[in-house]
């Protein structure tokens, strides 16, 4: 039997949480918290500025059972059954994954319930989304389990791109769902299956879980890494259709072509985070880290690739100021966080760089660079072209714009686009 109409508590409402608290509550009654008193009121306000563009059209125009607020009374939460939790766990200077906030708003919570004498006389369920360190849910979260007779944890780990975060919480290769009981197993799983799409559901431990997360997206930059490595001889080599050469090794099903391809280094709000986590995680194991530091050393590599072959372009042309096109970690988003162009940009040896990005005006920016709000105007300013971003629309410019030299470090079959990868 399906429990629908649950009621929900989705606490954090950030670039991901905001996303999975508006699907939720296409089905269910979901109140979203946050403790940004502005984002709040802008959310209340209709007021998606900031808010990435897939977000925003779903809140537009989906009929949705969510209401917002900074203020938590439990007393009123009567019919309260689950908790979401998606608030950033940030990793410390070791590498590892904070769990100071986490636990710390967990036990601020199970304050407040104590007085709510209904909602302690049954099963409350607290389901994680936040990325978990293992380790967390047994030497945090499992004491206050038996300390708190009405307390329940699962963990499910969200598998999401920055950008397609609706698309992806929608239409997720696999649900992976966390849980040491079958009753919050069951009632997680119905919860998630009235609004998500997927056949796969793995049931697997918490403490399973949290590997499952933290292994996952470890194996994916060990894939970006590996194409690049593969790109960069390609390059030393003078193979051109390097393209051809990665789609050829991926159509193996052992290998796969998702993440297979030549680009940029990677980078955003998961990848780096994971990496240095689970290199700490194997520390901590007594396992061989080599294998991963050997992946955190060629994303590095090829950032000092593209570095170097940039400033080739700008000694070769005798460049005063080149334009750039994509700032953010990558194309449609508004993040920056941990954006592997900015630091290729701060290691350019040139006097003016010209910035053009879709979000440009939403962006913080160092000061030394300067925003330009309209594309054309960066062309008609730069004679010399990087594009970061991968979209059509870009590389298309050089059929159209034909005094500008474009480059590009991404790997595609263009030949009025020169390619970073394959000819300078």
């Amino acid at each position: 039997m399906l429990m629908t109409n649950q009621n929900i508590l989705f606490v954090g409402l950030g670039k991901l949480g905001l996303s999975l608290a508006a699907i939720l509550s296409q089905k269910h009654h979901v109140i979203g918290y946050d403790i940004n008193k502005k984002h709040v009121n802008d959310l209340k306000l209709k007021n998606y500025l900031n808010i990435e563009n897939d977000v925003k059209k779903f809140l537009n125009t989906k009929k949705l059972k969510l209401t917002f607020t900074n203020k938590l009374n439990f007393e009123k939460l009567d019919k309260l059954e689950t908790i979401f939790i998606l608030i950033p766990t940030n990793t410390s200077i070791h590498g590892e994954y904070s769990y100071k906030n986490l636990i710390f708003l967990i036990n601020n919570i199970i304050e407040k319930i104590k007085f709510n004498k209904k909602l302690i006389k049954k099963k409350l369920i607290i389901n994680i989304c936040s990325t978990l360190q293992p380790g967390t849910y047994k030497d945090y979260l499992k004491p206050l389990e038996k300390k708190y007779s009405f307390l329940k944890f699962t963990y499910v780990p969200e598998f999401v791109a920055c950008g397609t975060t609706i698309n992806d919480f929608l239409n997720p290769d696999q649900l992976v769902i966390g849980a040491n009981d079958k009753f919050s197993q069951n009632k997680i799983i119905h919860q998630y299956s009235e609004v998500i799409k997927t056949k796969k559901i793995n049931k697997v431990s918490i403490e399973g879980c949290e590997m499952v997360k933290l292994c996952s997206n470890s194996f994916i930059c060990n894939k970006i890494s590996f194409a690049n490595l593969i790109s960069e001889i390609c390059f030393d080599r003078k193979i051109n259709d390097i393209n051809a050469v990665l789609n050829s090794i991926g159509s193996d099903s052992r290998i796969g072509n998702k993440f297979f391809k030549a680009g940029p280094p990677f980078g955003g709000l998961c990848f780096p985070k994971d990496v240095r986590a689970f290199k700490n995680l194997c520390k901590k194991s007594k396992v061989n880290h080599s294998l991963i530091g050997s992946v955190e050393k060629i994303n590095e590599n090829k950032r000092d690739f593209i570095i170097k072959n940039i400033n080739l372009i700008i000694k070769k042309n005798k460049l005063q100021n080149i334009g750039i096109i994509g700032f953010t970690f990558k194309e449609d988003t508004k993040v920056t966080d941990e954006s592997q162009y900015e630091k290729i940009l701060n290691n350019l040896k040139i006097k003016k760089i010209n910035v053009y990005d879709e979000n440009i005006e939403y962006l913080k920016i160092n000061k030394k660079f300067t925003k330009e709000i309209s594309l054309t105007n960066l062309l008609k300013k730069n004679k010399v072209i990087i594009i970061f971003h991968n979209k059509d629309k870009y590389l298309n410019l050089a059929k159209k714009f034909k005094k500008n030299i474009f480059h590009t470090v991404w790997s595609k079959p263009y030949n009025y686009v020169k390619d970073l990868n394959i000819n300078i």
